[in-house]
């Protein structure tokens, strides 16, 4: 039995219902239970994927924390990241005692392979797995973690139920949160980082592959962001081929995600694929209104090796 949540308010409800059909088409043979952690979905949205999960004979749960704010006393302070990117923090405490360990995927996210690899992988004593995020220094320095600590992203998490709860890391993340009033740099991400360091298994990359890994190599992530132990270039080779979870995220303004317009994702066909096999009809793409100068500054960013790009600075700062 595989325990997968995903979380979603309405504006993502299109997307997190993707993302379930994708795992459905992924995992037929598998016994699923789903864990739908709702923040704000309307009730059509519900009722498509309910039936999704029914005409697919597949379990689910669904939770209802459409109000977190006042359920949990804080706000997010983030203008990109919504309240309910933290319902996963409280997920672990929801589940019934036989339950293990739960596999939690972001909606914006597709699954392309088996996840039972994944699911069953040794965790041994550490409470969380995922995969290493290119955050700066100063998101890992500012929550109190040094700058060869590996940090991952919290897109796909796979949690040791039984520590986390046994450790009452819930609590203690919340804490963390609470301490800082909400301003904590990435958020629920870093405040995971932070509580858990030292007890997070890193995962390869193809268990969460974020759209700069199939874009620009090992050495300019590291350089760039000030990385100091970090996946070779040969590690996100072998991603790129076989990804098991794409995360569609934005990267530079440039890369935008399937559902939008002028997206130069590699993998974006995947998504609408799904999209059309799902809703029987071609996806309508969102508008983007990126400027022609954002788009050039964009592919300065992501193109111009990072060396050649502080030379150039430090000319135009000398003038």
């Amino acid at each position: 039995m595989l325990n997968i949540a995903l979380a979603s308010d309405d504006n993502y409800a299109q997307q997190m219902t993707i993302a379930i059909y994708s795992i459905i088409q992924s995992n037929s043979q598998e016994d699923i239970t789903f864990h739908i952690l709702d923040t704000g979905m309307n009730y059509k949205s519900k009722e498509f994927i309910v039936r999704m999960m029914e005409d697919n004979n597949k379990n689910y749960t669904i939770y209802d924390l459409s109000d977190m704010e006042n359920n949990y006393g804080f706000k997010s302070k983030s203008d990109v990241l919504p309240i309910g990117a933290y319902a996963r923090i409280f997920l672990p405490n929801m589940l019934e005692d036989d339950i293990d360990r739960i596999l939690y995927i972001d909606s914006d996210c597709v699954n392309v392979e088996k996840l039972s690899k994944l699911y069953y992988i040794d965790m041994k004593d550490d409470i969380i797995a995922g995969v290493q995020d290119f955050a700066d220094s100063k998101a890992r320095l500012s929550n109190g973690l040094n700058e060869k600590t590996r940090y991952i992203n919290s897109g796909m998490i796979l949690f040791n139920v039984k520590l986390w709860k046994e450790e009452n890391i819930t609590s203690k993340i919340h804490e963390y949160i609470l301490k800082k009033s909400g301003n904590v740099v990435q958020e629920d991400q870093g405040a995971i980082n932070a509580i858990l360091k030292g007890r997070i298994k890193i995962l390869s990359p193809e268990y969460n592959m974020l759209t700069p890994f199939f874009f620009v190599s090992s050495k300019y992530l590291t350089e760039r962001f000030n990385i100091k132990n970090f996946y070779s270039d040969k590690e996100l080779l072998k991603a790129r081929k076989n990804p098991i979870i794409i995360h569609y995220l934005k990267f530079n303004n440039l890369v935008n995600r399937p559902w939008e317009k002028y997206c130069f994702h590699p993998k974006r066909n995947i998504y609408r694929k799904y999209y059309e096999e799902l809703y029987g009809k071609k996806i309508k793409l969102v508008r983007n209104n990126k400027t022609i100068r954002q788009y050039l500054s964009s592919i300065y960013t992501l193109y111009i090796p990072y060396k050649i790009k502080k030379c150039i600075n430090r000319l135009l700062v000398r003038r």
